[in-house]
């Protein structure tokens, strides 16, 4: 049995009770967290441990939830400044996606897994919008797996209004979504797929149908754009009479296990059917300011009742996938918003990336806090530094306003470290970085983009 001690850290359970230890251990056996308790650990518990970590002017928390990132679009940071979604879409992203070849897109995952590590991401759904060579899901999964990271992958397609290149048939996304759930999602809780149409105007409505029935029939979750673009609506109520969220509860999607991604521009009535349907929304906040598309109200959703986690989006609209720097950008989004300091404070932020994502990943009982039983998905975040000096009155306020994915030391997943000392074990970063720039360097020359 394989164990871990972590000790003379502040520990940040983000429990029920929010509750914060100031000196505290905990113990890790197996995947799970056996014990965690105040001061020192017992004798009897620091005996077992085989490896012991000293915490020391660090702060132990959960693992936080990536509940919306691309990771492909890894290879295409920095070409979408200056333009909105649809032109984005359009001019950059389209023209790009056709010209990916499959060795760089597993590529630009390993990047982005590497990122996401180095951030304090222990768990990932990673939304795939572009079909890609069959054999490629089955490499992702394998490389997810190999990494020890949670992995969920959103299997995205679309069957209509996309360029020809980029669309699939749903009898083909059916097929290969049953094939990756039946060979990598079974007994595993690491590993776990949904089914993902990328927008609501790029789905055939009997495509979405059978994805509807066959997600309740699979256990299996629902991930899909929603109400990013004001526009988006109109073209729903054009093409199927209703605004984009009426349309998805008429056609069955809504549920506890399907996250919309954005939820930028709904209505309160609309924010009430998600409380009622228990739909969870991915906020993300870098790219909606990016590309300047708007803010979700995280606010009225919270209120009543809709589980709000966050994402940090693709590499093309955030230029990082750093989930320890999203948590200042969501704080102080709403706050200029609305005009009210004290709309979003830091707990509710880091409740957001940690408990709420852990509802959007569809592991509420497994992850999202330090408790005794749950999944040891943990992170150790340096506070030893000129920013993040303690003591504080306030711990969630530091990490939120002054943390950065650079202060991240170490990254636990289902009891594995992945990172020790901001070293990354499970991935030699050295050669894959260099593999990825000329990578990037050689599709960036085929999409003719200068």
């Amino acid at each position: 049995m394989s164990t871990i001690l972590i000790e003379d850290g502040t520990v940040l359970t983000v429990n029920t009770e929010c509750e914060v230890i100031a000196n505290g251990y905990l113990f890790i056996e197996e995947d799970c967290i056996a014990f965690v308790g105040r001061g020192k650990a017992p004798d009897l518990v620091r005996n077992q441990a085989e490896e012991i970590i000293d915490a020391t002017d660090q702060v132990v928390m959960p693992g936080l939830v990536n509940s919306h990132v691309h990771l492909f679009q890894t290879l295409i940071r920095g070409l979408s400044d200056n333009r909105p979604l649809i032109p984005w879409l359009e001019e950059v992203a389209f023209p790009i996606y056709e010209k990916m070849e499959s060795e760089e897109v597993w590529l630009a995952v390993q990047m982005g897994i590497a990122e996401n590590i180095r951030g304090g991401s222990t768990a990932v759904t990673d939304n795939i919008t572009i079909p890609l060579d069959p054999e490629l899901y089955d490499v992702i999964f394998k490389v997810a797996k190999a990494v020890g990271l949670r992995y969920k992958m959103a299997r995205g397609y679309s069957d209509t209004a996309y360029p020809e290149a980029l669309m699939e048939s749903g009898e083909e996304v059916i097929s290969s979504t049953q094939h990756l759930h039946e060979t990598w999602c079974q007994g595993d809780d690491l590993l776990s797929i949904d089914f993902s149409p990328n927008v609501v105007w790029s789905t055939t409505d009997d495509t979405l149908l059978e994805i509807a029935h066959l997600a309740k029939d699979w256990g299996i979750g629902i991930h899909i754009h929603t109400a990013e673009d004001e526009k988006e609506n109109d073209m729903c109520v054009q093409t199927n009479g209703l605004r984009q969220i009426p349309w998805l509860h008429k056609m069955g999607v809504l549920d506890h296990k399907t996250q919309l991604a954005h939820g930028i521009w709904i209505t309160d009535e609309e924010i009430e059917l998600l409380a009622d349907t228990g739909t969870s929304v991915v906020h993300n906040p870098v790219s909606n300011m990016f590309i300047a598309t708007g803010v979700c109200p995280v606010e009225s959703m919270g209120k009543a009742g809709v589980p709000v986690a966050l994402g940090s989006d693709g590499q093309a609209v955030n230029n990082g996938q750093e989930m320890l720097d999203v948590l200042k950008w969501a704080a102080n989004l709403q706050k200029i918003n609305s005009l009210d300091a004290a709309i979003l404070p830091p707990e509710k932020v880091i409740n957001m990336a940690c408990r709420n994502g852990a509802y959007a990943f569809g592991q509420t009982d497994q992850i999202g806090s330090l408790e005794p039983g749950k999944k040891a998905d943990v992170i150790i975040v340096d506070m030893d530094s000129s920013r993040l000096t303690m003591p504080t009155l306030s711990v969630t306020s530091l990490l939120v306003n002054f943390g950065r994915s650079e202060d991240v030391a170490t990254t636990i997943v289902d009891g594995k470290i992945l990172m020790l000392d901001k070293e990354i074990l499970v991935l030699d970063e050295e050669i894959l970085q260099a593999e990825f720039r000329q990578a990037r360097s050689r599709l960036l020359e085929r999409a003719g983009i200068a």
